[in-house]
């Protein structure tokens, strides 16, 4: 049985008091829904933080919302106490740094938003540490600059620039798009 944690916040997002009552979800998820992407508990926005148990109790999930909104630290833990990722909101918009980890510890991922559009660079891990993309993104969240992508052995699969929306230089197994695709992703080659 999951187990949900809910503490309610007072007034101000950045000072919250949380009492440490424990609901069982079983009982109480039906009390809970999304409506045009707001949070509900009893038909009225929720304000605190969600934790879920695994069976064993040990923390799965902690979110926080605000007036219904996913606001501040989201993360999720593996069941062996690892945590898994760690990403944050603000108004419902994913925003700042995502990072993500696989169970034995080391990154799985680093993706950077800002309301909801991805920016910078981003970072991909296989579970073995060795790097499997590292892909570049606009202030509009398209594609542009350096493009990689690696094989598990490390061996590089995909080294490619984007700029002013063509793309040069190897771009791994399938170097073609058809029309649709072209349609789709607005990228011109």
């Amino acid at each position: 049985m999951l187990l949900i944690w809910m503490g309610l916040m007072g007034c101000q997002p950045s000072k919250v008091t949380i009492p440490d009552n424990v609901i069982d979800l079983a009982k109480e998820e039906a009390k809970f829904r999304f409506y045009n992407g707001i949070l509900l508990y009893h038909n009225k926005p929720f304000s605190g933080y969600l934790v879920v148990h695994f069976p064993s109790k040990k923390i799965f999930t902690k979110e926080g919302y605000w007036q219904g909104k996913a606001e501040g630290v989201h993360q999720k833990w593996y069941e062996n106490g690892q945590l898994a990722e760690r990403r944050t909101y603000h108004k419902n918009h994913k925003n700042g740094l995502h990072k993500g980890w696989w169970p034995n510890g080391t990154p799985k991922f680093n993706y950077h938003f800002l309301k909801d559009v991805a920016t910078g660079t981003h970072h991909e891990w296989f579970e073995n540490g060795q790097m499997y993309s590292l892909s570049t993104y606009n202030s509009e969240g398209q594609p542009e600059g350096k493009q990689q992508m690696w094989y598990m052995d490390g061996q590089l699969k995909a080294n490619y620039v984007i700029q002013n929306g063509r793309r040069f230089g190897l771009l791994g197994a399938k170097g073609c798009m058809g029309d649709n695709e072209r349609d789709v992703t607005s990228i011109k080659i």
